[in-house]
């Protein structure tokens, strides 16, 4: 997922370059829009030039992009799911920024600070509202805050997609896709 999102952010500022400018010029933000910055991109990719029936996935197209067409027989409900995590020591107060996440919640091993001797994962708690709108004076006031932005969510749901009734051959089950 790393490195889909590196691809569309190079894909869209390679074609909006004033996206890159708005970037620099907010300090990393994002783009400038009355007052506020965007700091996150979303793409819909729709209209796919190749469409594959669900019978046709086999091996070769993992860690492809592929569009698949087919029926939603299920769905969880919509959950937040960590991508980038912000931990704040315990016992110093530190906060290690910008931990990458992978399927599970991922803590730093040990404290940055050469003082601290906190050598034990779950001596960190997860910063979730680090999205402070005067992060230099919040700095300010904290001097063990160690800067760094709040942690990241995005939305996350599970479907199963069965194949279209037209597709599937004469006297077969159709089948399913997580």
């Amino acid at each position: 997922e790393p490195y889909l999102r590196r691809a569309l952010k190079e894909f869209v500022l390679g074609i909006h370059p004033a996206l890159d400018r708005a970037n620099n010029n907010t300090g990393g933000g994002g783009m400038m829009k009355e007052g506020s910055v965007i700091t996150s991109y979303f793409v819909a990719i729709y209209n796919c030039s190749t469409v594959l029936p669900v019978r046709a996935l086999r091996t070769g197209t993992i860690g492809r992009f592929s569009a698949i067409s087919g029926t939603v027989t299920r769905t969880s409900d919509v959950r937040p799911e960590l991508l980038v995590g912000s931990f704040r020591c315990k016992k110093c107060g530190l906060v290690a920024p910008d931990i990458p996440q992978q399927y599970h919640l991922t803590r730093p091993p040990l404290c940055r600070n050469p003082r601290c001797q906190n050598r034990n994962p779950s001596e960190f708690h997860l910063e979730i509202g680090g999205s402070s709108t005067n992060r230099a004076q919040d700095d300010e006031e904290n001097p063990n805050s160690g800067g760094g932005g709040g942690s990241e969510f995005v939305d996350w749901q599970r479907l199963r997609v069965q194949e279209n009734a037209d597709e599937i051959p004469p006297g077969s089950m159709p089948r399913t896709v997580d």
